[in-house]
């Protein structure tokens, strides 16, 4: 019994150490030196805005009325990269439904680069992807278009009229791909 005695004692004194070392820890200030450097982050994502203009002003690149055989018209387009990243463009048509589109003597289509070199000749109706290329921020192109209804095209195609459009998709060139 005096063993247990002295054991409650010794494990009483204990506890009672502890306590005393833990009140005396909690109430001691420990002064530090500390610094701290902050890196601020901002984050952005590019965007792209691709512009297609007339060089002739205007929203229409065709606007014509009274086309015959043999007739041909040139306009220019300028392409612009506005966005903040590279990107790659296509020139699409659609609305190809009249016989202007359909006959083998429909409108045809040429279009040329800055450098005059042919990336586009055939007949409109075959169009539906004229153009795949690369355009880089401020460093616009001029592409020629010239339309042209052949002199072998006859009277079914006589007093018709075709709404179509041009259209210029751009998307972000990924990094490390090539066209």
């Amino acid at each position: 019994m005096d063993k247990m005695k002295k054991h409650k004692r010794v494990i009483g004194l204990i506890y009672l150490i502890f306590l005393l070392l833990l009140i005396n820890y909690v109430g001691e200030a420990d002064a530090l030196f500390i610094d701290q450097e902050n890196l601020p982050n901002t984050v952005g994502t590019a965007y792209v805005d691709i512009t297609a203009t007339p060089t002739l002003g205007g929203t229409d690149l065709f606007n014509i009325s009274d086309m015959l055989p043999g007739d041909t018209y040139t306009r220019n387009v300028e392409i612009d990269n506005a966005g903040n990243t590279d990107l790659e463009f296509a020139i699409t048509v659609t609305n190809m439904a009249s016989p202007l589109f359909n006959s083998p003597d429909g409108l045809h289509l040429i279009i040329k680069d800055e450098s005059t070199t042919v990336v586009y000749n055939g007949l409109l109706n075959n169009a539906s992807t004229i153009l795949r290329s690369f355009l880089s921020t401020d460093s616009p192109k001029v592409y020629t278009f010239i339309l042209s209804l052949p002199l072998t095209a006859d009277n079914t195609l006589s007093n018709q009229n075709s709404i179509f459009t041009f259209h210029f998709n751009a998307e972000q060139l990924i990094k490390g791909r090539s066209l």
